[in-house]
């Protein structure tokens, strides 16, 4: 995202740069879409997930995460019955992973 505090000189004269809107779009971004946009990034940090991951950086995947990311796309609630489903799955992926790494 550019800056809008970003000045362009040119031939002595100053203009302000505007923001860059992709092409298709029909206008910038409002602040009702980008607070709706930084609740979700909230909500996916909840469940232990990363905005910033990609799935080929683990060969785990917790289903309950999943469905967790699907609901908070779609702009839903993630229930604390699910939350805690999240965090039981990763506790027993952990032992495991314990387990596995005591017997090599």
């Amino acid at each position: 995202m550019i800056n809008q505090n970003i000045i362009h000189r040119n031939n002595n004269n100053i203009k302000k740069i505007e923001p860059f809107i992709a092409p298709g779009s029909q206008e910038k971004v409002t602040k009702q879409e980008i607070e709706k946009r930084k609740k979700k990034a909230e909500l996916i940090k909840e469940i232990g997930e990363s905005i910033y991951s990609l799935d080929s950086e683990s060969e785990h995947e917790n289903p309950y995460r999943a469905e967790a990311l699907i609901l908070i796309t779609q702009g839903k609630e993630v229930p604390t019955s699910l939350k805690e489903k999240i965090k039981k799955y990763d506790q027993m992926y952990c032992k495991q992973q314990l387990a596995k790494n005591k017997t090599k």
